[in-house]
């Protein structure tokens, strides 16, 4: 159970920075700094960086439940995340949205990465602790 309380701390942590970076930078002016329109991402990442951080303490008390709880909401944020990337991508490519929105599709495909990998690390940890 250490190995998936380790690996959902690290996630939670990376969907922190991932919401840090979307109101951090402003991509309409390109300037680093504080972006308004980004605290959105950050409060949606940053709730969802919490509540997966909880499911990794409840997983490092020794508890299955926090495990597969964690891996569920991995997967709600898996799917979202890749939905909104490619989305988003596709309506820039077509000219339907501006180029500054590339920025966007970009933090959602960095979050959708880390989910993915996430998603397999901590599916193949969960069934091997079963299987031990």
């Amino acid at each position: 159970m250490q190995r998936i309380a380790i690996t959902l701390q690290q996630y939670a942590g990376y969907l922190l920075v991932i919401g840090l970076a979307s109101v951090f930078y402003n991509p309409d002016a390109r300037t680093v700094g504080w972006y308004a329109a980004g605290k959105t991402g950050l409060i949606a990442l940053g709730a969802s960086a919490l509540l997966v951080f909880l499911c990794g303490v409840i997983a490092g008390k020794g508890k299955e439940a926090g495990g597969w709880v964690g891996l569920v909401l991995n997967f709600l944020l898996l799917s979202f995340c890749g939905y909104k990337a490619f989305s988003i991508a596709r309506q820039v490519s077509d000219g339907t949205l501006a180029d500054y929105k590339w920025y966007q599709a970009t933090l959602f495909a960095v979050a959708f990465v880390f989910s993915v990998l996430t998603f397999i690390k901590l599916g193949t940890s969960l069934r091997r602790d079963k299987l031990a």
